[in-house]
């Protein structure tokens, strides 16, 4: 939760002491979350390596998956980051007890480029300089989508992303995803993510791949990749396409920036270097309370109350306090019992356990030695005609 207590911010970091570590905030309603359109309501900015995921609780505890987020409401094959959502509603099917909000990190393999951002320019399809990055999984992985930078120079441009399966030799294979076509006519610098629809979600085995964008035939190149100044992904390199051995060849100097993303797949090990900073903002939550089970708050008739609040000395050794809030009327019926040998503070009206009630100086409660011993009982407000009683069991503890 943010200084100003009305924004929640999840970020992409690694853990830290200096803030709780949290990645879901859940508000439960015991008379119920409505069901209608609105009832349900919030804002959101959301960075590129997150998907946030609405969970409903159902009156019986039972969760279910209201939506899942990840920018990709926008039509055709890709979208910019972030991804804002203003008013977004979920629309349950049933009465809900509770509602979570929970981020989940979607980056499975990836790099991004601290230091400088230098570029490639992208080429049409297999000619000189067409640019692919080789990357690893580690176990099968279903992809929502992958991230790339870049820029477009020029006034139009089409960019197409697909992925190709490694060779037996360790070059460009076949494709196996895509091509997925952007867009791109801004020159400033985006993170892009080509998406997968729900149900178009390629599960790739484990295994070498690529990732290979190309611009559209025609015209001059506009698209300007970004890329490292020095190898920097330890599970793949970068790869440009050459017209004389007419294939892919290895370039080791540098790799693309690039994230797989899934929403089922774990983070391999290689994420915990490229932290990107990415940031999840949630705010103006609204829960609306169903209306059939709005609970009512009736006002009583005032009562006195009397505020016990006694300690119980034994020089300045043994110490305890009582601290106890009861009707007026039944205080002379009614009182508290404390057992030093079991530990039980008991309420005499329902015999119910009230261990809260008592603070002790010392681990032993109120010791009492042979010989004489004097007791104070010290009230620490102004107590009026309270009673104290001290019994002895018939046995000596020792």
């Amino acid at each position: 939760m943010d200084d100003n207590g009305t924004e929640i911010r999840i970020t992409d970091a690694a853990p830290s002491a200096g803030k709780p570590n949290f990645d879901m905030l859940e508000f439960v309603a015991a008379c119920g979350i409505g069901q209608s359109d609105g009832d349900i309501q919030w804002d959101a900015d959301l960075g590129f390596p997150f998907s946030l995921n609405i969970i409903g609780k159902n009156l019986h505890g039972f969760e279910t998956l209201l939506s899942e987020r990840q920018g990709h409401e926008v039509g055709g094959n890709s979208h910019h980051f972030p991804a804002v959502y203003t008013n977004q509603n979920e629309d349950p099917d049933e009465i809900l007890s509770g509602v979570i909000f929970m981020v989940r990190n979607c980056i499975v393999t990836g790099m991004d480029q601290t230091l400088t951002t230098p570029e490639t320019v992208m080429e049409p399809p297999l000619t000189d300089g067409t640019d692919a990055q080789k990357f690893t999984l580690d176990d099968d992985t279903e992809v929502m989508g992958v991230i790339m930078r870049f820029r477009n120079v020029g006034t139009t441009g089409g960019i197409e992303l697909q992925i190709n399966k490694a060779a037996s030799g360790g070059g460009v294979g076949p494709a196996v995803y895509g091509p997925k076509d952007h867009n791109e006519v801004s020159g400033a610098t985006h993170y892009v993510c080509y998406r997968s629809a729900l149900l178009d979600r390629p599960t790739l085995e484990a295994g070498e791949y690529f990732v290979a964008l190309f611009e559209e035939s025609g015209g001059a190149p506009t698209g300007r990749i970004t890329k490292s100044n020095e190898p920097r992904y330890t599970r793949g390199s970068w790869w440009q396409f050459e017209s004389g051995p007419v294939a892919y060849v290895d370039q080791i100097s540098s790799d693309l920036v690039f994230f797989i993303l899934s929403q089922s797949a774990d983070n391999q090990p290689e994420t915990e270097v490229w932290r990107t900073g990415e940031e999840v903002t949630i705010d103006n939550i609204k829960i609306t309370f169903d209306t059939a089970r709005v609970p009512m708050v009736a006002k009583q008739a005032d009562e006195d109350a009397y505020y016990i609040d006694t300690s119980v000395k034994r020089g300045s050794v043994n110490e305890m306090r009582i601290r106890f809030l009861d009707r007026w009327a039944d205080i002379n019926e009614f009182g508290v019992a404390i057992n030093n040998i079991t530990r039980v503070v008991l309420a005499s009206r329902y015999t119910d356990e009230i261990r809260s009630i008592l603070t002790v100086k010392t681990d032993d409660w109120l010791i009492i030695p042979p010989g004489t011993v004097f007791l104070d009982a010290v009230p620490n407000l102004e107590a009026e005609d309270e009673d104290l009683a001290l019994g002895f069991r018939d046995l000596w503890q020792a």
